[in-house]
């Protein structure tokens, strides 16, 4: 394992096969949805053509992209198998995906459930788990309680993503926080 030197005071590391390829450029850190990125400008055409076409003249490359060989505009995906580690850019650490990324990601920010994959279904007044698979929303029904919503979306991420699921931590739930034994018959569990 190399490190890459980026500003902030931030390093990326790389496999050793991939140091000298990788080092002859300068890259920098970036921040985007509280994660650190390497990446690097990429002059794409002269001042004059980026004038005369009203074309940008440069683009950014991601670090992780440009070792896993990925040309600007391939629809492929890189994806960091520890997710936290973004500045891990070993090999061991990255696949190439076209579908997963967006599975291998934590509950957005807007959430008001606390869990990924579960929402309030204002119509019904309940809980509702769904997730996303192969670019199509499926529903996984309606619950009394968020928590028997996050244990539907934990059964469907499994079946739908397999190796690519994030699970909601469901380690600290008690009988309490479920309420109606009904809504345990729905899962199938026994209370």
């Amino acid at each position: 394992m190399k490190t890459i030197p980026l500003t902030q005071g931030k390093v990326a590391f790389v496999s050793d096969g991939d140091f000298e390829c990788v080092n002859q450029f300068k890259w920098y850190a970036n921040l985007s949805r509280n994660r650190w990125y390497a990446m690097r400008s990429v002059t794409l055409r002269s001042r004059k053509e980026a004038r005369e076409t009203g074309l940008p003249l440069t683009t950014s490359q991601l670090m992780h992209r440009f070792i896993m060989g990925l040309e600007l505009g391939d629809p492929l995906e890189v994806d960091h198998i520890d997710r936290e580690q973004t500045l891990d850019n070993r090999r061991s650490n990255l696949r190439v995906t076209l579908d997963q990324n967006q599975q291998n990601t934590s509950k957005q920010k807007n959430n008001t459930s606390g869990y990924k994959g579960v929402s309030w279904h204002k119509f019904s007044g309940k809980w509702r788990a769904q997730i996303s698979h192969r670019d199509k929303l499926i529903h996984g029904g309606l619950f009394d309680c968020p928590v028997a919503a996050a244990a539907f979306y934990n059964w469907m991420a499994l079946q739908f993503h397999d190796e690519f699921a994030v699970l909601n931590d469901l380690s600290n739930v008690t009988v309490a926080d479920l309420g109606k034994k009904a809504q345990f018959a729905e899962m199938g569990v026994a209370a």
